[in-house]
């Protein structure tokens, strides 16, 4: 028990070295150097976008400053670059008391659409900040030019009320497509009404290489599980949760009765009114879904939108 003993006291004791020596002041260990506090402390900023909008020459990054005592003008130095981007500044400057502005890259307006352009950009550690955590002095980023939507077509669209008892017309009314080549996306502008008769959004929407139409996200709500996109009017969703509902159904009638909330029936239904259907070089396009409507003129029931162009 006692050799047992003297071991165990004798690996503690090696232990306690080491961690002695680890903890020592000779381990090369040091801060690192320290900010000059007259230093402008400029960094770039990290919510700049690569994304150039169409109309759009330049691409704007935003540089900020902790200290905007006075003007100033900061060096930018382009560390890379790829054929087709433009610098016209070599420099940033900024207003007194003016904490963030703005360095522009340019492009060949022939450069093409929807393809990245990387670019790096630094600042001189005379006027940055290594230690800021909201930016850096370094900037690398793509520039990427996007496409514009082209123009298709003035499309009709025809309402068919297809079940309940008191079948739902509306007048046949006009909307305008568009397309974005490249991408491969659509758009019906100016889609759906909003509560006093405004126009509230576009339809924005891809195609399969069935011709069935991929509704995008951004507009109406999309309940996967039941295979429909849902347009509610506020304060009459169904299921009580109207932040998820924001986006309004209405439709163009003289009538005077309106859409409180319509679905579509997307990929999957086993709906019998299912229709999500576009035919590019045909020129039509049906969607099918189901609506309640703000009178009792029209019973609620399955419709059909037939689009034609």
């Amino acid at each position: 028990m006692n050799k047992i003993n003297k071991i165990s006291v004798s690996l503690i004791s090696g232990l306690l070295m080491i961690m002695s020596l680890s903890c020592s002041d000779d381990d090369n260990w040091s801060p690192g150097p320290e900010v000059d506090p007259s230093s402008p402390r400029v960094y770039f900023n990290p919510s700049s976008s690569g994304d150039v909008e169409p109309g759009e020459s330049y691409l704007n990054i935003a540089v900020s400053r902790v200290n905007t005592n006075g003007s100033l003008t900061v060096p930018i130095s382009i560390s890379k670059s790829t054929e087709g981007l433009l610098f016209p500044d070599q420099s940033v400057t900024f207003a007194a008391g003016e904490e963030t502005a703005y360095f522009k890259v340019g492009f060949n307006q022939d450069i093409p659409y929807e393809t990245d352009y990387p670019f790096e950009l630094k600042i001189d550690e005379v006027y940055s900040d290594q230690y800021i955590a909201a930016g850096a002095p370094v900037h690398s980023g793509k520039l990427r030019r996007l496409e514009p939507w082209v123009f298709v077509a003035e499309a009709t669209c025809t309402f068919e009320g297809t079940s309940g008892s008191k079948l739902a017309a509306f007048d046949p009314f006009k909307q305008n497509l568009y397309k974005k080549e490249i991408a491969g996306i659509f758009k019906i502008e100016n889609w759906c009404l909003n509560g006093t008769g405004e126009w509230y959004g576009d339809f924005i929407f891809t195609v399969d290489e069935n011709k069935q139409i991929l509704p995008d996200s951004g507009i109406g709500f999309h309940d996967i599980s039941a295979k429909r996109w849902y347009f509610y009017e506020p304060g009459k969703a169904s299921s009580g949760d109207d932040t998820k509902y924001q986006i309004n159904g209405h439709l163009p009638t003289s009538t005077g009765v309106y859409m409180t909330y319509f679905y579509l029936y997307t990929i999957g239904s086993t709906s019998s009114s299912y229709f999500m259907d576009f035919d590019e070089s045909a020129r039509t396009a049906k969607m099918g879904g189901y609506s309640r409507y703000s009178s009792s003129t029209f019973s609620s029931g399955s419709f059909v939108l037939n689009y034609t162009w």
